[in-house]
C-alpha cells in the first residue's frame, strides 16, 4: 500500500527542520514579520466579527467558533510563534511520488506560492482536511510517516492544533466564496467549520 513519508523534499531534507528568523509570509520577502493583527486569535476574532462571514455561518455556529478561539488562545498564540517552512497549499494534488522499491516516496512538492515561515501543523491541517471522506489508512499512514521520519515532530494534542490551524484556514475561505457566488464552495467550507467544533468540542 501507498505509505506517505509526510512532510519530505525532494533532497530528503525535512519541510518541518527548515525555520526562519521570523514568522512572516515568505512570497515577498519585503512584507516583514505578521503584525498582532495577523496572528491567529486576533485573525479569527477579527473573522468572526466580519458580518459578511458572520451571517451567512449563522449564530450558532459563530458563537462557538468564538468560544472554541476563547478556550484555545493559549495554543494558538503558541503557534504563532512557529517558524518553520511551511508550504500552505499541502494536498496530494501537489506532491510528487516515485517508487523505491516497493515503497512509494515523495520526491517533490509543487505550487509553492503561498508558503509561509509558520507552523507545520498548518501543512498537515490541510492535508487531513477530508481525510474523514477516506480510508482510515490514508490517516494513519500520513502520520506514521511522520513520526517514522521526526519522532519529536508531533505533539500529543497534534490532531487539536492542526484543527485549530485549519479552521484558521477556512475561515480565511469564507469571505473569498460568499454562498450567493459559490454556493457549492461555500457549503463545503461551512460543513467543514461545523465538523471541526464538533472535533474541538470532544476534547
Amino acid at each position: 500500500s501507498l505509505q506517505i513519508k509526510a512532510l519530505f523534499v525532494h533532497n530528503n531534507e525535512e519541510i518541518s527542520r527548515l525555520k526562519f528568523e521570523m514568522a512572516a509570509r515568505l512570497s515577498n520577502p519585503n512584507t516583514g514579520p505578521f503584525t498582532d493583527a495577523q496572528k491567529f486569535s486576533a485573525y479569527i476574532a477579527a473573522q468572526l466579527h466580519n458580518a459578511v462571514i458572520t451571517e451567512p455561518l449563522g449564530d450558532q455556529l459563530v458563537h462557538q467558533l468564538m468560544d472554541i478561539a476563547g478556550s484555545s488562545h493559549e495554543i494558538l498564540s503558541e503557534l504563532a510563534s512557529h517558524r518553520n517552512l511551511t508550504h500552505a497549499d499541502y494536498d496530494p494534488a501537489n506532491i510528487l511520488v516515485c517508487k523505491d522499491g516497493e515503497e512509494w516516496k515523495i520526491s517533490g512538492i509543487l505550487d509553492w506560492e503561498f508558503a509561509l515561515s509558520s507552523t507545520y501543523y498548518m501543512d498537515i491541517g490541510l492535508m487531513l482536511r477530508y481525510a474523514h471522506r477516506l480510508p482510515k489508512c490514508f490517516q494513519d499512514s500520513f502520520v506514521r510517516g511522520i513520526q517514522e521520519g521526526n519522532p519529536q515532530l508531533l505533539s500529543s494534542d497534534w490532531e487539536v492544533r492542526a484543527k485549530l490551524i485549519d479552521l484558521v484556514c477556512l475561515l480565511s475561505l469564507c469571505a473569498a466564496n460568499p454562498p450567493d457566488k459559490r454556493p457549492q464552495m461555500y457549503g463545503d467550507i461551512k460543513n467543514l467549520l461545523q465538523r471541526t467544533c464538533e472535533f474541538l468540542g470532544r476534547q
